[in-house]
């Protein structure tokens, strides 16, 4: 029992010695950016994915566009409308339609500063043809804060290349020789590395990590990069703009760890003396050296005059020994990834046959600032923690016043999309209730038309009813009877009256008779006034008649 434990106590402290070494082998370290420094994502932007603003600040200002964001914050019906305005415009239009709806302060993936000189070709080139002029090459960011990222394994490059260059120097100045074991030239570099190194799997730069560093989101700007050629002055090649991590972003706190080498694993170390002083001593020389020679083969040209006025004002600060000097990511140049007495193949001149010269161009900034110039510094412990709590602090403060502004936004839309539906509800309750009472009138109307025919009709049935009864009233009558009949009804002709006239001394209703044919006589205008003397006389006993009443 006493054997297992001490047996335990003899594990937990060497693990405690092993994680305590480890500890020991992480050097805290600063970033700093002397020169403006691209590390792409590989893909490129097209006019449809970003705009650029000139702000009133006088600032020119470059926002990709969250797509996703604004696509579902869109109502249905402002669905529909982007759909059909997608499928009937060209791009200058979509682009336009975009720049003039989607709101840039809240449905943004990244801001980033720019110039003038950008913004004023961005504009021009939309009205053009060749749309892929305006892409933009974006950096490489974290998904998750949209931050602009400088890859540890970029820094761990640069640092791998000064140390083979140094072991070069001083163990691999056969390697180029021709006929030697390994056979072709090629096979002979990458077969000393693995001999010095170790397998690509077991190599001895595992002991060599880098942390990443994250700048702030909105640590960022695009920047024209122009190719300058060293022996023509009137030759400049276009690059595409890119996007940088600036000279003004603050420095970034990191760390490498220096890892420990075993018996067997020694003599694969890359340095005798793996310190981070070391790593100062062997990166500074390689990239001292081909700062310095840069600056003497171009900057002293008089067409790289505003990129000389840059270097002098950096250059006192390369001259150190407490910091790594490198050069990380595109744009760095042929010089600063080979080693030395390793040139490139390049093509044989077709007139003399000879390898083409390498080295000739130099690409800057804007065209006055090299890429890809930073200083790695050692720091404490202290120091580091300050730094990256203050550096998240800052970078959660600007993710959140993102995430405030389009919860916000998101808000505004949904209480007026609500208060328009409830005024689209109240809209279509009064157009259902006007739609119901409408329906209801017509009912009535309906309703009251049929009443109204129905009646008709029934007065109609009745009448004819009455016709028919009085014709079969008149019909049982005598002729004689049936016209004094017709004379008393009113219906009786000229001819038909004048036949009752003359019979009238004979009736026993003569009175209501002579009444009638008063009447019609009058109503045909030949009871008064000049007459006839026949009419005058049938007149006159009509009068009698009546008088003797």
């Amino acid at each position: 029992m006493q054997c297992f434990v001490y047996a335990l106590y003899v594990i937990r402290r060497k693990s405690m010695i092993s994680l305590q070494n480890i500890h020991n082998n992480f050097v805290p370290v600063r970033l700093e950016f002397l020169s403006p420094v691209h590390i792409g994502s590989g893909e490129m932007l097209s006019p449809l994915e970003y705009q650029i603003f000139e702000e009133q600040s006088g600032q020119y200002i470059v926002y990709t566009i969250d797509f996703d964001g604004w696509i579902n914050s869109l109502t249905p019906d402002e669905a529909k409308a982007v759909a059909s305005k997608f499928s009937l415009s060209n791009q200058t239009q979509i682009w336009e339609y975009l720049r003039n709806t989607i709101d840039r302060n809240v449905f943004i993936k990244t801001k980033s500063k720019t110039n003038e000189e950008i913004h004023q070709k961005y504009k021009v080139r939309l009205k053009g043809t060749n749309k892929s002029e305006n892409e933009l090459a974006p950096a490489l960011r974290n998904a998750y804060t949209s931050a602009i990222v400088i890859p540890g394994s970029s820094i761990k490059g640069a640092i791998r290349t000064a140390i083979i260059d140094y072991r070069y120097k001083e163990e691999l100045k056969q390697v180029y020789r021709m006929g030697t074991t390994y056979g072709k030239e090629s096979w002979n570099y990458e077969a000393e590395l693995e001999h010095l190194f170790g397998d690509i799997k077991e190599n001895a730069f595992k002991q060599l990590k880098v942390s990443d560093f994250e700048l702030l989101p909105d640590e960022s700007e695009f920047v024209q990069a122009v190719q300058y050629a060293k022996n023509n002055p009137e030759e400049r090649l276009m690059n595409p703009v890119c996007e940088v991590a600036p000279i003004w972003a603050k420095p970034k706190y990191g760390k490498i760890y220096l890892g420990s080498f075993t018996a067997h694993e020694y003599a694969k170390k890359p340095l005798k003396d793996w310190t981070f002083e070391n790593l100062c001593k062997v990166c500074n020389q390689f990239y001292l050296k081909r700062f310095n020679a840069e600056y003497e083969k171009f900057y002293k040209l008089p067409h790289f005059v505003q990129a000389r006025n840059f270097i002098d004002g950096i250059r006192n600060k390369v001259q150190t020994e407490n910091a790594l000097l490198l050069r990380i990511g595109h744009y760095s140049h042929v010089e600063c990834v080979t080693v030395e007495n390793a040139a490139p193949k390049t093509r044989p001149n077709p007139k003399t046959k000879k390898p083409m010269p390498f080295g000739t161009t130099r690409t800057l900034a804007d065209g006055k600032y090299p890429f890809g110039w930073v200083l790695l510094h050692k720091c404490s412990a202290e120091d580091a923690e300050l730094g990256k709590m203050q550096e998240e602090q800052a970078r959660q403060e600007i993710i959140a016043n993102l995430q405030a502004r389009k919860a916000l936004f998101l808000t505004a839309k949904n209480t007026e999309y609500e208060a328009k539906q409830k005024l689209l509800s109240e809209q279509r309750k009064q157009e259902e209730e006007q739609a119901r009472k409408a329906r209801e009138e017509a009912l009535r109307l309906q309703k009251e038309q049929e009443q109204k025919e129905a009646e008709k009709l029934a007065r109609k049935q009745a009448e004819q009813a009455q016709k028919e009864a009085e014709e079969q009233r008149l019909a049982s009558l005598s002729p004689e009877e049936r016209l004094v009949e017709l004379v008393l009804l009113k219906k009786a002709g000229k001819e038909e009256v004048l036949k009752v006239y003359e019979r009238i001394d004979n009736l026993d209703n003569k009175i209501q008779i002579a009444e009638a044919i008063r009447a019609f006589w009058q109503k045909e205008k030949i009871w008064s006034g000049k007459l006839k003397e026949n009419q005058k006389i049938r007149v006159d006993k009509i009068m009698a008649i009546l008088r003797a009443k």
